[in-house]
């Protein structure tokens, strides 16, 4: 038995050597020191990011680390793949990552963007529950007015417009059916 301890007990040095074993960002990774990191998640409470190292170490940037002032939408600062220098890591545990951008002055790049799409995306989707599947061509209508006007003047018309709208779609498309098979009569 005791050649069997001796055994294991040198595979484990071995292993813990060789570095097989992942170490604890304990070991890899010292609070308050300033690393780069590339945004690989955004939610809405902040952003996953990942330390761009040998040991790629990976935590969040809560929203609340984020700026000295309040942002409505992560969003509109970052997006996927961007990177950022200077990050703070602001705590360390065996197996997390804290991060703050506090001491930066980051600039908002995406204004509004994201929120406007998805905004376009609520409208368009309140147009097909009335009128069922709306064409590219009215999308792109849609798309281009909004990106003209703006989208309160859209949204206000649609809102007086869309409920009393009574055009059936099938109806026009069973009228042009017919006369169309009139020709083969």
């Amino acid at each position: 038995m005791s050649n069997k301890g001796t055994l294991d007990k040198n595979i484990a040095k071995y292993i813990e050597e060789t570095n097989l074993l992942p170490k604890s960002y304990n070991d890899l990774y010292k609070k308050n020191t300033s690393v780069t990191v590339k945004v690989e998640n955004v939610v809405k409470y902040g952003v996953f990011v990942q330390i761009q190292d040998e040991n790629k170490g990976k935590g969040l940037l809560h929203i609340t680390k984020f700026q000295n002032m309040y942002v409505k939408s992560i969003e509109d600062y970052l997006q996927i793949g961007d990177i950022i220098e200077d990050v703070k890591i602001i705590d360390v545990t065996q197996d997390s990552l804290a991060f703050s951008t506090l001491h930066l002055k980051l600039e908002q790049k995406y204004m509004g963007k994201t929120q406007d799409q998805t905004d376009i995306q609520e409208i368009k989707d309140r147009i097909a529950q009335r009128v069922g599947i709306i064409s590219k061509d009215a999308e792109k209508k849609i798309e281009d007015f909004i990106k003209k006007k703006g989208i309160v003047p859209f949204v206000m018309a649609m809102g007086t417009v869309i409920d009393d709208f009574n055009y059936d779609l099938s109806i026009k498309l069973v009228e042009e059916i017919e006369k169309k098979a009139r020709d083969y009569l």
